[in-house]
């Protein structure tokens, strides 16, 4: 500062010396016109010793004053900044203090939400440490009939249902291990009272700040009115299971009780029909009877289908076989009935038709027949034509439809036509009979071979039914080929084994064309007996009799008897089903004829299975 000083007053001095110097000069020369008087050393000195102190002090003052007026600046400034930053501070201290009371109230808010849920809410929250002792449980609580300080501090297992209880841990020691929770999310806690309830849970971890689990949080829902409807659900189903059991059973039951009479009822009737000697009047009647014992067969088969859908026990046996030889026989069974009625029956190819398909003809010529079967019988006067088409997208799948001049069907009644029981005339005073069953049997068998099936009509044009199923080509070396059935048989060895003797006369009689020598048994203590002491070349033996069945009877046959043990032995019985056919095959019986009996198949597996074993 005084360097500062110094040097302004260096110059002031400077300043005021040349200032003297020029007024000196002006004065003495010009002035009063004495140059001899100019004398500017001692100008000079008399400036210095006169300006210098006075311009020092001079500067001096000037200096103080500037840094006073500095000082004064920077004291007001300082003030006015520290008075904005206690004001910016109180600004932020208010809004710290806003902030604070509304996150207060915010967080009273949300504590009063969460307690009010807590409280009101019918599910139970529950907090319970990595040992299980319960630390939280909410209010709800109550609608088991405890305070929820009856329960903090107790081992949640304490609540837990003896059965239950290994389920429970299991969940815990998962869920604390950090491992996937598998085991069972319902489990039964006690009541207050002393009662169970059901509950279910789903928890969820607890984990401090290194992120380890030290307890759970779970809600726990009262399902049990779920429970409770859930187990009389399964005992409905149950119950609807052991229905459907009970009903099937009775099916075959009554098939067999039906097919038992039929079988002497068709076959003795069949025997008088061959007879030479027969006179005209007793061959109508006996053609009445076979006609009648086939209608009521058909029945039965009808109903026993219908029944074996409904309960989804019919299985597909899909084959290899040749479309020409299927459409032949399936067009033969019905050609007689259409001639007997003066109708026109053709078969129409629409496209090339592959030589072998693979699926199941037994099932497809069901279908086919039926519907074959049921224009002939609406149809009085014209034709019945049958056309077969072949789609090879999606693998192959064969088109039947059938098509006939007979009366139609309106809109109406061509809806209901596949419902099950469903017939278009069900009044007294119908002219044609059946069970309402056939088309309902061939739409569910349509649709299991992949197919389906409908119908094009109106009354006074006729109908046109139409069914597809999935039938993929296949070559024809894959079809093994079967020898053709020779009618006629050797002399062999026969035992008979049936509980009515009506149906071993019957057989007998079958047989009796062939030079065989027959045996015959009423039952399978009889069989076995016979096996053991006499070598036969084939066994005909029936499943349902009295003491011992048929099944055990081959059972001991193939077990003890060394002369019969490689025997063939066929089933001859009117249980018919799936599985009755394989409980004959587990027992060791090498094929099965249903009752009642088609002679033709009778003699066929008589010289099959004779033929193999030779």
């Amino acid at each position: 500062m005084l360097l500062k000083k110094i040097t302004a007053t260096s110059v002031v001095v400077l300043s005021i010396v040349i200032v003297a110097l020029a007024v000196s000069y002006v004065v003495d020369v010009y002035l009063f016109h004495t140059p001899e008087q100019f004398a500017p050393v001692h100008t000079t000195v008399v400036a210095l010793l006169v300006g210098s102190p006075v311009s020092f002090i001079i500067i001096s003052q000037r200096f103080d004053a500037t840094l006073a007026r500095e000082k004064l600046a920077e004291s007001v400034a300082a003030k006015d900044w520290a008075a904005a930053e206690a004001q910016a501070r109180r600004h932020e201290a208010e809004a710290a203090r806003v902030a604070a009371e509304a996150a207060l109230k915010q967080a009273r808010e949300s504590e009063a939400r969460y307690r009010m849920l807590a409280e009101k809410a019918t599910d139970i929250i529950v907090r319970y440490d990595a040992d299980g002792m319960v630390e939280y449980v909410s209010p709800s609580i109550r609608l088991f009939g405890f305070r929820p300080e009856e329960i903090v501090g107790r081992h949640a297992n304490e609540f837990v249902h003896p059965e239950d209880e290994a389920g429970v841990r299991e969940r815990r020691q998962q869920l604390v291990s950090d491992r996937p929770v598998t085991a069972q999310r319902r489990a039964r806690i006690r009541t207050a009272s002393g009662g169970w309830a059901w509950v279910e849970g789903s928890p969820s971890p607890i984990r401090d700040e290194g992120g380890k689990i030290v307890g759970a949080v779970t809600v726990l829902r009262d399902v049990t009115a779920a429970k409770v409807m859930e187990d009389e659900l399964v005992r409905q189903r149950i119950a609807a299971d052991a229905s459907n059991v009970a009903k099937a059973e009775f099916v075959a039951n009554m098939s067999h009780e039906i097919r038992t009479p039929l079988t002497g009822v068709i076959g003795f009737a069949g025997l008088l029909e061959r007879m030479d000697d027969l006179p005209e009047r007793a061959r109508r009647y006996v053609d009445r009877i076979i006609m009648g014992g086939q209608a009521l067969l058909a029945i039965v088969n009808d109903v026993l289908d219908f029944s074996r859908l409904d309960a989804g026990q019919i299985e597909l046996d899909p084959q290899p076989f040749q479309l020409d030889s299927f459409l032949k026989d399936s067009v033969d069974l019905v050609a007689a009935d259409a001639r007997a009625k003066g109708l026109e029956l053709t078969t129409e190819r629409k496209s090339p038709l592959p030589a072998t398909v693979f699926a199941d003809s037994g099932r497809v010529r069901q279908v086919l027949l039926n519907l074959l079967s049921n224009a002939i019988k609406f149809t009085t006067e014209g034709s019945v034509t049958l056309t077969v088409a072949y789609e090879p997208e999606e693998g192959g799948r064969l088109r039947f439809t059938v098509a006939d001049t007979g009366p139609g069907i309106s809109a109406e009644h061509a809806s209901r036509l596949f419902q099950r029981f469903s017939q278009i005339d069900a009044s007294n005073t119908r002219e044609h009979g059946g069970a309402g069953l056939g088309l309902a049997i061939s739409k569910g068998l349509t649709e299991m071979m992949g197919g389906d099936i409908g119908v094009e009509s109106g009354e006074g044009r006729g109908s046109t039914f139409w069914f597809t199923v999935a039938a993929p080509a296949v070559q024809l070396e894959t079809v093994a080929g079967e020898a053709p059935q020779v009618l006629d048989i050797p002399p062999m060895r026969v035992l008979i084994v049936d509980d009515v003797a009506a149906n071993r006369e019957l057989v007998s009689h079958m047989l009796a064309p062939y030079d065989l020598q027959l045996t015959e048994a009423e039952n399978g203590l009889e069989a076995v007996e016979a096996a053991l002491n006499t070598p036969f070349d084939v066994i005909l033996m029936d499943l349902q009799m009295p003491g011992m069945d048929g099944l055990a009877a081959t059972r001991a046959i193939r077990a003890n008897s060394e002369m019969n043990k490689q025997t063939p032995i066929l089933a001859v019985s009117a249980n018919v089903l799936p599985a009755h056919v394989e409980a004959c095959r587990q027992a060791g019986m090498n094929d099965h004829i249903g009752k009642p009996i088609n002679p033709r198949e009778l003699i066929g597996k008589i010289d099959r299975w004779t033929a193999a074993a030779a």
